[in-house]
């Protein structure tokens, strides 16, 4: 006998890829508008009738009249399907999972799991976070500082022939942007969220309460980096005429700094797909599950033309972190620069020993992950840029390393309208990658698996 438990949450996908008709909405309801349990009840008894006349699976035929005479309307809670043909979180009963399962061959049913902005995985017990804090980069006289890593490594830069990312579109995975900011009002050209519960305009910065403020502007300053407007005192972002969609993934939580779900993530890099998105940027880590859908969302997206971005993690040297080690991805660690910041100790205290031998300035910063699914490096220590209230800040994460490589592409897919234009397949995916390799230069730091390819400036 099958026994009533308490409903529990799943991401319920297609069996390949994350858009599929078998996930329409009729699945839910069928063509008579009756409920899910019904339509399962009804593939159950169909199957049963098939295995009466077949003794060989008579006992599967038992197996499926136990799991249809324990399932009922309540086992069932659609809680969220933003896309007709796209991935549901449904909230149900073990008896209910087993009758979805067994009467929709289509369908994964994989688990609800959490993500965080790297470094900030909830703590142990008198463990403090690893994520570097973040500081105001503005000086007693007003002045921002302006001779960041992100500035030196560009300033020496020939980018060639480029538009400043004009018609490149670029998704932020994130916890949302104040486009309220003088840099960023005309950047940013969508607010999105597509947390469950929550309205899809919500896309403004996090709400995680005043002792974590800096944390809550973590999509802001990342947005900055890719594109802010330069003449607002602060440095303009590397593609500066580029547009940005933001999509929010973590809840609001006024008491804490609380994980994003994968099913928002999912279906972010589903809209970034379908909002025409060329680079996708995701400066978070989450679990290393064989399948939670977003190594699904991340290889669709490639498939479609769409390069992710990731974040490798800020563990302190640990293996790069998840979704930045899915093979789609695009894996990115952190380097800083003697002299490009102050002498304060939130920056101090993460310069490492693991130096350049081409310029010994250089630096691996002491918080980065690395690994051999590293593709590059960039600057990710004591970087300045926007924050909301229509601040300038310093921050340092692979967090920060990520969008400088989303802003290089984006300046170098600007000036391609070969690339730029082709259709949305993997051989687009391709040749955007082999663009920021052909760009990319090796800073030979101690070991092959803290660059990549270098850093592509």
């Amino acid at each position: 006998m099958i026994r009533k438990s308490k409903k529990k949450r799943y991401a319920v996908l297609p069996t390949a890829g994350i858009v599929g008709k078998v996930m329409d909405s009729a699945v839910f309801r069928d063509g008579s508008g009756k409920s899910l349990v019904h339509f399962t009840e009804q593939r159950l008894q169909s199957f049963h009738g098939f295995a009466t006349a077949n003794t060989a699976v008579t006992g599967a035929a038992m197996a499926a009249t136990e799991i249809a005479d324990a399932v009922s309307e309540p086992d069932f809670e659609v809680i969220s399907q933003r896309f007709a043909d796209g991935p549901a979180m449904v909230r149900m009963t073990d008896a209910a999972k087993l009758a979805l399962a067994a009467s929709n061959p289509g369908f994964r049913i994989v688990p609800i799991t959490r993500y965080s902005l790297p470094g900030f995985k909830r703590p142990r017990k008198g463990q403090p976070a690893a994520l570097p804090s973040a500081v105001t980069a503005v000086d007693a006289s007003g002045a921002v500082f302006l001779a960041d890593a992100k500035q030196r490594f560009l300033g020496g830069a020939d980018f060639g022939i480029h538009q400043n990312g004009r018609n490149v579109i670029v998704g932020l995975i994130d916890n949302g942007v104040d486009n309220t900011h003088p840099a960023l009002a005309d950047a940013i050209a969508l607010l999105r969220c597509y947390i469950p519960g929550v309205n899809e305009n919500a896309g403004g910065p996090v709400n995680w309460g005043p002792a974590n403020a800096d944390r809550a502007g973590h999509g802001t300053h990342v947005a900055g980096i890719i594109a802010a407007r330069a003449g607002h005192n602060g440095p303009a972002g590397i593609a500066p005429e580029a547009r940005i969609i933001s999509y929010r993934v973590f809840p609001d939580d006024p008491a804490r700094v609380k994980g994003a779900e994968n099913l928002p993530i999912i279906d972010s890099i589903r809209a970034a797909i379908e909002d025409q998105c060329h680079i996708v940027n995701l400066s978070l880590e989450g679990p290393s599950l064989k399948d939670d859908g977003v190594r699904t969302a991340i290889a669709d997206a490639w498939n479609q033309g769409v390069v992710c971005i990731a974040a490798a993690g800020n563990g302190f040297g640990a293996p790069v972190s998840y979704p930045a080690q899915l093979p789609p991805c695009v894996a990115v660690t952190a380097i800083g620069r003697d002299g490009a910041f102050p002498n304060i100790p939130e920056l101090l205290q993460y310069v490492s020993n693991q130096r350049s031998t081409i310029d010994p300035a250089v630096f691996l910063a002491s918080f980065s992950n690395f690994g051999p699914r590293v593709q590059f490096t960039a600057p990710g220590h004591g970087v300045v840029s926007t924050f909301p209230g229509g601040q300038w800040w310093f921050n340092s994460g692979t967090s920060m390393a990520a969008p400088f490589v989303a802003g290089v592409l984006a300046l170098l897919l600007s000036g391609n309208n070969n690339i730029l234009n082709m259709a949305g397949t993997a051989e687009r995916s391709t040749a955007m990658l082999q663009m920021l390799i052909a760009r990319a230069k090796r800073l030979n730091l101690p070991q092959v698996a803290h660059e990549g390819y270098g850093l592509p400036a």
